[in-house]
């Protein structure tokens, strides 16, 4: 994990030796985590080629493990500003699902 303050990464922002104390202000933190493990998903419409998937997609999600064990969902609509992010710690974790093939068909209460 690394953390950078983001006022200080930047060249031109304000000198307090030069502008006064007013400019020396807490600023946000960025907070990079090493990806150990995860994986992307497209869904684009039917027939797209391979090479045109990032122009056609309708929908992006990621299942992301971090370097401590916690597990990022991150889902994207192209049609919206934003994205829905999910965290759930390393002892809460459990392996996800390889794809919807693969999904177990038992519900709750049945034996496996």
């Amino acid at each position: 994990m690394r953390r950078r303050n983001l006022k200080q990464a930047f060249v031109g922002e304000g000198n307090p030796n030069q502008e006064g104390l007013e400019v020396e202000q807490e600023s946000m933190e960025e907070v990079e985590f090493h990806v150990v493990d995860g994986h992307i998903a497209f869904v684009v419409p039917p027939g797209t080629h391979d090479s045109e998937v990032f122009e056609n997609k309708i929908y992006t999600h990621a299942e992301l493990v971090l370097e401590n064990g916690m597990r990022v969902s991150i889902g994207v609509h192209q049609d919206t500003s934003g994205a829905e992010i999910h965290a759930t710690p390393a002892d809460k974790a459990i392996e996800a699902e390889g794809d919807l093939s693969t999904a177990s068909q038992t519900t709750q209460g049945d034996a496996v």
